[in-house]
């Protein structure tokens, strides 16, 4: 099963966060690794991923989904995370 970061900045007054975490959560197993970057496992294309999130989204909002390799560097991440990394196949560096 593809893993996909998804990270996105909200522009506008009145951000629609929980639209979009809401969304993202759906797609699969995940973990949310920065305030508004997520990781997720899941059976579902890249094109369906920026689909669903452009229907949540404002059209000025900004979001990247870029599909994962095996490798992954860290700095300071707390430790439910980087468990979830190792668990889902990522060799952290």
């Amino acid at each position: 099963m593809p893993a996909y970061i998804v990270s996105y900045d909200l522009h506008q007054p009145g951000q629609r966060y929980e639209k979009i975490e809401s969304a993202i959560s759906e797609f699969g197993e995940f973990a949310k690794v920065l305030r508004t970057t997520w990781i997720v496992n899941t059976i579902n294309s890249l094109n369906h991923i920026k689909t669903m999130l452009e229907i949540v989204s404002d059209s000025n909002d900004k979001i990247i989904i870029v599909e994962l390799g095996s490798k992954a560097a860290s700095l300071r991440l707390d430790y439910v995370t980087e468990q979830w990394l190792r668990n889902h196949h990522f060799s952290l560096e």
